[in-house]
């Protein structure tokens, strides 16, 4: 570029010349992205299109004021939350790994559903139903079932069978059962889960195949349910159990529990039945929106409604 003096004038073609330049200078930039981008490596096209992302264009920001307003705008569209506000809305959006369940319903029995647990095409694929119904009703097999390996929980409920009507018996067999496959399903060991998921396409269509039947007599567990356990407690893509899918499996053993003792329980057979101690099941109980009263050798668990469901806050305080 030519140096100027000045308060010297210049031609109007001079100035035209420095503009065109100028442009030229721009094009050059231009050509060079264009060819950057058409023939240029890997690397040196994510260095150009860093270099766009991080030039501010002044075109784009006009003078000051401006670049002023740009500012205020961000300013009107960033939300500065209270902390309460916040504590809110992370509660609001809180994916509960729990049972399905009816936040609105005014009645217990209604919150959780029988049917939501145990599917229809399971209902009727429960072979041990018989033996609970003959040991809740009959002297002799009530003994006999004591001594038998089934979780505590079951055994010391068997007793209430023989009070119920028919319909109630029937509910509350399956309900037993249920509860019993859920804890063989909960400590079957990985190796065995494993061997399950390869097989899983077998367990609901093709009961008749000598390995599937061999896998479901170990599990005692029925093929559709054990299908299902499959599908909704393991991760299938790493052939094990995390323990975000041994939290769900617990919350469903836990609800079957209510049930069972219609909506007042006492936690300390489950308890046992799952390997844990009591404080660490009443907090299970309670995420499950449970209500608990009562020392620990004396604590009871109950369900009321409406359901509510402890706050973000008072989960950590209860932890520490």
């Amino acid at each position: 570029m030519e140096a100027r003096v000045q308060g010297m004038e210049y031609s109007r073609a001079d100035a035209e010349e420095e503009n065109v330049e100028e442009l030229t200078a721009e094009n050059r930039q231009r050509k060079h992205q264009l060819l950057t981008a058409a023939f240029g490596t890997h690397k040196s096209i994510l260095q150009a299109k860093r270099r766009d992302k991080s030039r501010l264009k002044e075109e784009a920001l006009g003078d000051q004021s401006g670049i002023g307003k740009l500012f205020e705008e961000a300013a009107k569209k960033t939300t500065v939350l209270t902390s309460a506000e916040a504590l809110a809305r992370a509660n609001a959006n809180i994916v509960r790994n729990i049972p399905p369940y009816d936040a609105l319903a005014t009645k217990p029995e209604k919150v959780y559903l029988l049917e939501n647990i145990i599917l229809k095409e399971e209902w009727d694929q429960q072979p041990n139903v018989g033996e609970l119904i003959a040991a809740g009703t009959n002297a002799r097999a009530a003994a006999e079932f004591q001594r038998s390996d089934y979780p505590l929980f079951v055994r010391t409920r068997i007793n209430k069978l023989g009070s119920e009507s028919d319909k109630g018996r029937d509910r509350l067999a399956h309900i037993l059962s249920y509860i019993t496959h859920l804890l063989n399903f909960k400590d079957m060991p990985f190796h065995a889960i494993k061997r399950l998921l390869k097989a899983r396409t077998t367990l609901e269509h093709d009961t008749g195949d000598k390995e599937t039947a061999r896998l479901m007599e170990s599990s005692k567990i029925p093929g559709v349910t054990l299908a299902k356990f499959l599908k909704l407690f393991t991760d299938s893509k790493e052939s094990t159990r995390s323990r975000e899918k041994t939290d769900l499996l617990i919350s469903y053993i836990l609800v079957l529990t209510l049930m069972a003792d219609g909506f007042e329980t006492h936690p300390s057979d489950i308890a046992a039945d799952l390997k844990m101690i009591v404080p660490d099941v009443k907090s299970r109980y309670q995420e499950l929106g449970c209500k608990a009263r009562g020392s620990q050798n004396n604590l009871k668990i109950s369900l009321p409604v409406p359901l509510t469901f402890p706050t973000m806050n008072e989960t950590v305080r209860r932890r520490r």
